[in-house]
């Protein structure tokens, strides 16, 4: 498959994790070019659902919302796969296109618990208590955007899926703080990682 399984230069079965081949700078390219591949489908594929809306009358009273729950390394950390806290997987897009928002492009931080609370807003639905804060007020005016630091959290997938032969009594998980120019990991999982984690497994060294 173009994806995963690839770890730093070797290439592992995906069935006994066997070292299969040599992975290249030429493979990773081409890994990059079918992730841009997928990035022109959306593209055009979001073109028609906004060329319908314009076209139907329905763009004035609608709200689209286009979020990425994450992104990709590509080779960046050896890997190719959604697999940490690190920037290329958890700085991703959000496009938020209403009547009411002027268009433009802002670097603000915002978090994926901010999403409902916007959407309520633009909708001039009053929030109950839940979490988030609304971003709509820094879309349409100045006002200055309501966080300055995110908070991030990574629950392993892969590690709980190979089979070690070992139970799991414990729900090992990464946090994570950042602001515009700094960010702070904390590895809860760091000791499990090095026994138990994806590569670890992969490549038999911590």
């Amino acid at each position: 498959q173009t994806y995963g399984f690839m770890y730093k230069d070797t290439h592992y079965d995906s069935e006994t994790y066997e070292t299969i081949g040599t992975v290249t700078n030429e493979d990773f390219s081409f890994v990059e070019g079918r992730y841009d591949d997928g990035i022109v489908k959306t593209d055009r594929m979001l073109r028609e659902l906004l060329t319908y809306l314009k076209r139907s009358g329905l763009e004035k009273n609608t709200i689209v919302i286009l979020q990425s729950e994450h992104g990709e390394s590509l080779g960046e950390r050896g890997y190719v796969a959604h697999y940490d806290i690190y920037d290329e997987e958890t700085r991703v897009p959000l496009i938020i296109k209403a009547p009411s928002i002027p268009s433009g492009r802002t670097f603000s931080l915002v978090s994926g618990v901010d999403i409902l609370p916007t959407t309520l807003d633009l909708l001039n639905i009053q929030s109950p208590n839940i979490d988030g804060e609304s971003v709509a007020p820094h879309l349409l005016t100045e006002t200055p955007a309501p966080r300055s630091e995110v908070f991030l959290s990574r629950t392993p997938l892969w590690e709980e899926v190979i089979n070690t032969g070992k139970e799991f009594t414990e729900h090992p998980y990464d946090t994570g703080i950042r602001n515009m120019k700094w960010k702070l990991l904390h590895r809860l999982s760091r000791d499990f990682q090095s026994e138990q984690g994806w590569w670890s497994v992969l490549s038999g060294t911590p």
